[in-house]
Protein backbone atom coordinates (compact mmCIF):
# COMPACT_ATOMS: atom_id res chain seq x y z
CA UNK A 1 0.00 0.00 0.00
CA UNK A 2 1.62 2.87 -1.16
CA UNK A 3 1.55 5.93 -3.72
CA UNK A 4 3.40 8.61 -5.51
CA UNK A 5 2.11 11.76 -5.51
CA UNK A 6 -1.80 13.15 -4.92
CA UNK A 7 -2.52 13.37 -8.12
CA UNK A 8 -2.33 9.69 -8.47
CA UNK A 9 -3.93 6.28 -6.98
CA UNK A 10 -1.80 3.34 -5.18
CA UNK A 11 -2.80 -0.24 -4.88
CA UNK A 12 -1.84 -1.09 -1.76
CA UNK A 13 0.12 -4.30 -1.05
CA UNK A 14 3.47 -5.20 0.37
CA UNK A 15 5.43 -8.22 0.89
CA UNK A 16 6.95 -7.41 4.43
CA UNK A 17 8.90 -8.98 7.07
CA UNK A 18 6.20 -10.46 9.95
CA UNK A 19 8.61 -7.90 12.37
CA UNK A 20 9.09 -5.09 10.72
CA UNK A 21 7.76 -2.05 11.60
CA UNK A 22 5.49 -1.73 9.04
CA UNK A 23 4.59 -5.18 8.17
CA UNK A 24 1.31 -6.06 6.66
CA UNK A 25 0.58 -10.10 6.93
CA UNK A 26 -0.79 -11.43 3.85
CA UNK A 27 -2.54 -14.71 3.72
CA UNK A 28 -0.72 -16.63 1.00
CA UNK A 29 0.01 -20.06 3.47
CA UNK A 30 -1.28 -19.32 6.40
CA UNK A 31 0.62 -19.90 9.71
CA UNK A 32 2.79 -22.91 10.51
CA UNK A 33 0.96 -24.90 13.32
CA UNK A 34 4.17 -26.41 14.47
CA UNK A 35 5.26 -24.22 17.56
CA UNK A 36 8.19 -26.30 18.37
CA UNK A 37 9.66 -25.58 14.64
CA UNK A 38 9.37 -21.64 14.79
CA UNK A 39 9.45 -20.73 11.25
CA UNK A 40 9.31 -16.62 10.50
CA UNK A 41 6.31 -17.21 8.06
CA UNK A 42 4.27 -18.67 10.64
CA UNK A 43 3.80 -15.22 12.46
CA UNK A 44 1.40 -14.11 9.57
CA UNK A 45 -0.39 -14.97 7.13
CA UNK A 46 1.55 -15.61 3.97
CA UNK A 47 -0.51 -14.90 1.27
CA UNK A 48 -1.03 -12.04 -1.12
CA UNK A 49 -2.78 -9.06 -0.80
CA UNK A 50 -3.83 -5.70 -3.01
CA UNK A 51 -2.91 -2.26 -1.46
CA UNK A 52 -4.02 0.74 -2.84
CA UNK A 53 -3.09 4.23 -3.41
CA UNK A 54 -3.05 6.93 -6.11
CA UNK A 55 -0.60 9.06 -8.30
CA UNK A 56 -2.48 11.37 -10.47
CA UNK A 57 -5.94 12.27 -8.81
CA UNK A 58 -7.75 15.91 -10.36
CA UNK A 59 -6.00 19.68 -9.48
CA UNK A 60 -9.83 19.91 -7.71
CA UNK A 61 -8.90 16.62 -5.82
CA UNK A 62 -5.26 17.66 -4.43
CA UNK A 63 -7.02 21.27 -3.53
CA UNK A 64 -9.65 19.39 -1.53
CA UNK A 65 -12.89 20.59 -3.01
CA UNK A 66 -13.43 16.83 -3.12
CA UNK A 67 -11.92 15.41 0.26
CA UNK A 68 -14.37 13.59 3.11
CA UNK A 69 -12.40 13.75 6.62
CA UNK A 70 -13.02 10.84 9.20
CA UNK A 71 -12.43 10.35 12.88
CA UNK A 72 -10.75 7.69 14.06
CA UNK A 73 -8.88 6.57 17.23
CA UNK A 74 -4.75 5.38 17.28
CA UNK A 75 -3.58 3.42 20.39
CA UNK A 76 -0.10 2.93 21.70
CA UNK A 77 1.23 0.15 23.64
CA UNK A 78 4.52 -0.64 25.80
CA UNK A 79 6.52 -3.85 25.76
CA UNK A 80 4.29 -6.08 27.77
CA UNK A 81 1.43 -4.92 25.54
CA UNK A 82 -0.50 -2.19 27.11
CA UNK A 83 -2.63 0.76 25.77
CA UNK A 84 -0.91 3.46 27.42
CA UNK A 85 -2.49 6.42 25.44
CA UNK A 86 -5.40 6.82 23.02
CA UNK A 87 -5.24 10.22 20.79
CA UNK A 88 -8.01 11.26 18.49
CA UNK A 89 -7.36 11.96 15.10
CA UNK A 90 -8.76 12.75 11.52
CA UNK A 91 -8.04 12.65 8.12
CA UNK A 92 -8.61 13.39 4.10
CA UNK A 93 -10.12 10.96 2.21
CA UNK A 94 -11.85 10.28 -1.12
CA UNK A 95 -13.95 7.63 -2.93
CA UNK A 96 -13.68 5.67 -5.73
CA UNK A 97 -16.57 4.57 -7.36
CA UNK A 98 -15.81 0.45 -8.44
CA UNK A 99 -19.85 0.10 -9.70
CA UNK A 100 -22.75 -1.94 -7.96
CA UNK A 101 -22.90 -0.16 -4.99
CA UNK A 102 -19.07 -1.13 -4.42
CA UNK A 103 -16.79 2.14 -3.69
CA UNK A 104 -12.79 1.89 -2.47
CA UNK A 105 -11.73 4.89 -0.13
CA UNK A 106 -7.72 6.62 -0.53
CA UNK A 107 -6.73 8.08 2.11
CA UNK A 108 -4.35 11.31 1.48
CA UNK A 109 -0.99 10.59 2.71
CA UNK A 110 1.47 13.91 3.50
CA UNK A 111 4.59 14.40 2.22
CA UNK A 112 7.88 13.76 4.44
CA UNK A 113 10.98 12.59 5.47
CA UNK A 114 11.40 9.25 7.84
CA UNK A 115 14.42 6.25 8.46
CA UNK A 116 13.61 3.30 6.39
CA UNK A 117 14.85 0.55 7.68
CA UNK A 118 15.40 -0.84 11.46
CA UNK A 119 18.53 0.05 13.55
CA UNK A 120 21.18 -2.31 13.67
CA UNK A 121 20.43 -3.26 17.82
CA UNK A 122 17.25 -3.92 16.74
CA UNK A 123 18.00 -6.17 13.72
CA UNK A 124 20.66 -7.99 15.79
CA UNK A 125 18.25 -8.82 19.03
CA UNK A 126 15.64 -10.00 16.60
CA UNK A 127 18.56 -12.55 14.64
CA UNK A 128 19.26 -13.92 17.96
CA UNK A 129 15.62 -14.25 19.08
CA UNK A 130 14.39 -16.05 16.33
CA UNK A 131 18.06 -17.70 15.31
CA UNK A 132 17.71 -16.02 11.81
CA UNK A 133 19.08 -13.72 9.69
CA UNK A 134 15.46 -12.80 8.03
CA UNK A 135 15.79 -9.08 9.02
CA UNK A 136 19.74 -8.57 7.85
CA UNK A 137 17.57 -6.80 4.82
CA UNK A 138 16.08 -4.15 6.63
CA UNK A 139 19.68 -2.88 7.08
CA UNK A 140 21.21 -0.07 6.53
CA UNK A 141 18.83 2.52 7.92
CA UNK A 142 18.79 5.53 5.33
CA UNK A 143 16.86 8.49 4.94
CA UNK A 144 13.74 8.62 2.58
CA UNK A 145 11.99 11.63 1.31
CA UNK A 146 8.43 11.07 0.44
CA UNK A 147 6.51 12.83 -1.98
CA UNK A 148 2.64 12.87 -1.04
CA UNK A 149 -0.11 10.43 -2.74
CA UNK A 150 -3.65 8.69 -1.71
CA UNK A 151 -3.47 5.29 -0.25
CA UNK A 152 -6.14 2.76 0.12
CA UNK A 153 -7.87 2.98 3.67
CA UNK A 154 -8.09 -1.08 4.03
CA UNK A 155 -6.23 -3.65 2.24
CA UNK A 156 -7.95 -4.36 -1.08
CA UNK A 157 -11.61 -6.08 -0.24
CA UNK A 158 -12.79 -9.24 -2.12
CA UNK A 159 -16.08 -6.98 -2.86
CA UNK A 160 -13.44 -4.51 -4.99
CA UNK A 161 -11.25 -7.23 -6.62
CA UNK A 162 -14.68 -9.19 -7.78
CA UNK A 163 -15.85 -5.86 -9.46
CA UNK A 164 -12.64 -5.15 -10.88
CA UNK A 165 -11.45 -8.85 -11.97
CA UNK A 166 -14.61 -10.56 -12.12
CA UNK A 167 -13.46 -13.30 -9.63
CA UNK A 168 -12.45 -14.00 -6.58
CA UNK A 169 -9.45 -16.41 -5.78
CA UNK A 170 -9.32 -15.97 -1.89
CA UNK A 171 -9.55 -18.88 0.67
CA UNK A 172 -11.04 -16.97 3.24
CA UNK A 173 -14.45 -15.87 1.97
CA UNK A 174 -15.70 -12.75 3.02
CA UNK A 175 -16.68 -9.82 0.53
CA UNK A 176 -15.08 -7.42 3.21
CA UNK A 177 -12.41 -9.72 3.74
CA UNK A 178 -8.91 -8.80 1.69
CA UNK A 179 -8.20 -10.53 -1.46
CA UNK A 180 -5.64 -12.77 -1.03
CA UNK A 181 -4.18 -15.61 -2.95
CA UNK A 182 -2.52 -13.23 -5.60
CA UNK A 183 0.14 -12.60 -7.44
CA UNK A 184 2.25 -9.52 -8.60
CA UNK A 185 1.50 -9.47 -11.72
CA UNK A 186 -2.44 -10.13 -11.45
CA UNK A 187 -2.21 -6.89 -9.26
CA UNK A 188 -0.55 -5.37 -12.02
CA UNK A 189 -3.28 -6.04 -14.36
CA UNK A 190 -6.01 -4.78 -11.05
CA UNK A 191 -4.02 -1.61 -11.24
CA UNK A 192 -4.24 -1.18 -14.57
CA UNK A 193 -8.28 -2.15 -14.75
CA UNK A 194 -8.96 0.22 -12.08
CA UNK A 195 -7.11 2.74 -14.23
CA UNK A 196 -8.81 2.70 -17.13
CA UNK A 197 -12.42 2.44 -15.18
CA UNK A 198 -11.90 5.82 -13.56
CA UNK A 199 -9.13 7.62 -15.80
CA UNK A 200 -6.45 7.93 -13.55
CA UNK A 201 -2.93 6.35 -12.76
CA UNK A 202 -3.29 3.49 -10.35
CA UNK A 203 -0.28 1.48 -8.82
CA UNK A 204 1.01 -0.41 -5.97
CA UNK A 205 2.90 1.38 -3.83
CA UNK A 206 6.71 1.30 -3.51
CA UNK A 207 8.55 -0.37 -0.75
CA UNK A 208 9.36 3.74 0.04
CA UNK A 209 6.14 4.48 0.26
CA UNK A 210 4.14 1.76 2.00
CA UNK A 211 7.10 1.75 4.99
CA UNK A 212 6.37 5.47 5.12
CA UNK A 213 2.69 5.10 4.86
CA UNK A 214 3.03 2.23 7.75
CA UNK A 215 5.04 4.27 10.03
CA UNK A 216 2.99 7.12 9.73
CA UNK A 217 5.28 9.23 11.81
CA UNK A 218 6.65 6.83 14.38
CA UNK A 219 9.93 5.47 14.91
CA UNK A 220 9.11 2.25 17.44
CA UNK A 221 8.82 -1.24 15.63
CA UNK A 222 5.05 -1.07 15.42
CA UNK A 223 3.14 1.94 14.60
CA UNK A 224 1.30 0.71 18.11
CA UNK A 225 4.53 1.10 19.92
CA UNK A 226 7.15 -1.16 21.33
CA UNK A 227 5.16 -4.15 20.35
CA UNK A 228 2.21 -6.02 18.72
CA UNK A 229 -0.74 -7.84 20.25
CA UNK A 230 -3.48 -9.97 18.82
CA UNK A 231 -6.16 -7.53 20.35
CA UNK A 232 -4.31 -5.29 17.46
CA UNK A 233 -3.84 -7.22 14.72
CA UNK A 234 -4.43 -10.70 13.04
CA UNK A 235 -1.31 -12.62 12.93
CA UNK A 236 -0.07 -15.83 14.85
CA UNK A 237 -0.23 -15.17 18.69
CA UNK A 238 1.90 -18.25 19.75
CA UNK A 239 4.73 -16.18 18.92
CA UNK A 240 5.93 -12.98 20.80
CA UNK A 241 7.88 -9.84 19.91
CA UNK A 242 8.90 -8.38 23.27
CA UNK A 243 7.18 -9.16 26.84
CA UNK A 244 3.55 -9.39 25.88
CA UNK A 245 1.90 -12.84 26.54
CA UNK A 246 0.83 -14.62 23.72
CA UNK A 247 -2.12 -14.01 21.91
CA UNK A 248 -4.89 -15.53 19.26
CA UNK A 249 -4.51 -17.57 16.33
CA UNK A 250 -7.67 -16.75 14.56
CA UNK A 251 -6.38 -18.93 11.63
CA UNK A 252 -7.44 -17.26 8.48
CA UNK A 253 -8.20 -13.37 7.83
CA UNK A 254 -10.61 -10.84 9.51
CA UNK A 255 -12.39 -8.29 7.46
CA UNK A 256 -10.58 -5.37 6.91
CA UNK A 257 -10.80 -2.53 9.46
CA UNK A 258 -11.53 -4.70 12.50
CA UNK A 259 -8.06 -3.33 14.72
CA UNK A 260 -7.20 0.22 15.27
CA UNK A 261 -5.57 2.61 12.53
CA UNK A 262 -2.28 4.07 12.16
CA UNK A 263 -1.93 7.82 12.43
CA UNK A 264 -2.54 8.34 8.97
CA UNK A 265 -5.65 6.34 9.12
CA UNK A 266 -4.32 3.65 7.54
CA UNK A 267 -5.92 0.00 8.69
CA UNK A 268 -4.61 -3.48 8.63
CA UNK A 269 -0.91 -2.46 8.10
CA UNK A 270 0.20 -5.26 10.58
CA UNK A 271 -1.15 -8.28 10.47
CA UNK A 272 -4.12 -10.16 8.20
CA UNK A 273 -2.07 -10.56 4.46
CA UNK A 274 0.84 -10.11 3.20
CA UNK A 275 0.62 -7.08 0.79
CA UNK A 276 2.65 -6.37 -2.57
CA UNK A 277 4.83 -3.43 -3.58
CA UNK A 278 5.51 -2.16 -7.18
CA UNK A 279 9.47 -2.71 -6.85
CA UNK A 280 8.66 -6.25 -5.06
Amino acid sequence: MSSVNPNSNDLRDREQDPFDDDFDLDLDSLIDDNEDDFDLDSLIDESSSISQSSNSLETSQQKGQNFKTFSFETVTVDSSGNIVKRETKSANYITLDLGNGVTMDLVYIPAGTFMMGSPDAEIQRLNQKFNSDWFNKEAPQHRVTIQPFYMGKYQVTQAQWQAIMGNNPSNFKGDNHPVEQVSWEQCQEFCQKLSAKINQEVCLPSEAQWEYACRAGTTTPFYFGETITTDLANYNGNYTFANESKGTYRGGTTPVGSFPPNAFGLYDMHGNVWEWCQDT
